[in-house]
């Protein structure tokens, strides 16, 4: 699961951050809406061209499949 970490909103904006329940200190992550149309025209141009929109880097890679598949 996830922990919210973060909420704050300012007029229509929101920033909003999560972290893993098990690791609540560890790295969190910022969601945001893809509704800024340069943003949205962006993203699709690096999808297009086969550029990942993130990048995991791992010591165990076996062990957290098997994590993740829980």
């Amino acid at each position: 699961g996830v922990t919210k970490k973060a909420d704050f909103s300012n007029g229509p904006f929101r920033w909003l951050t999560v972290a893993s329940s098990d690791e609540p200190e560890g790295t969190e992550l910022q969601l945001a809406l893809n509704d800024n149309p340069a943003a949205k025209s962006y993203q699709q141009a690096m999808f297009k061209q086969g550029q990942p929109a993130v990048m995991l880097f791992t010591d165990d890679i076996k062990g957290d499949h098997e994590r993740i598949k829980e």
